[in-house]
């Protein structure tokens, strides 16, 4: 079984999400200060949401919801999936979209667009 929780922006949490990512994308992988840099750059007030997922200690898959900053529409969200190869089909990305979904339906505005 895995687990969902918030991410932790430690150094080893962007070095486990940038494993996940380079497992998926391995010609084109966000690097640690990819991640960290956007992170770093964020405007506040701008609504993001980074979830890691775990199965038996090992960070599997990772997800993030945000409104995006430059849009002018108030209910488009933005959101993506990141599970690793061997773990696809399982109901980890399922799991993810529908956490995210949830959290979404509580935002204002209420997303129109994704």
């Amino acid at each position: 079984m895995f687990t969902i929780r918030p991410f932790n922006p430690t150094d080893a949490e962007y070095e486990a999400i940038y494993a996940v990512e380079k497992a998926v994308y391995p010609e084109n992988a966000e690097t640690v200060a990819d991640f960290k840099h956007g992170d770093a750059i964020r405007k506040p007030g701008h609504f993001f949401q980074r979830l890691v997922v775990e199965q038996d200690g090992r960070l599997i898959a990772f997800a993030s919801a945000s409104h995006p900053p430059e849009t002018k529409n108030p209910g488009r969200y933005r959101f993506r999936v990141t599970v690793l190869p061997e773990f696809e089909r399982r109901g980890v990305g399922t799991a993810v979209y529908h956490q995210i979904w949830q959290t979404l339906q509580t935002r204002e505005p209420r997303p129109t667009i994704l």
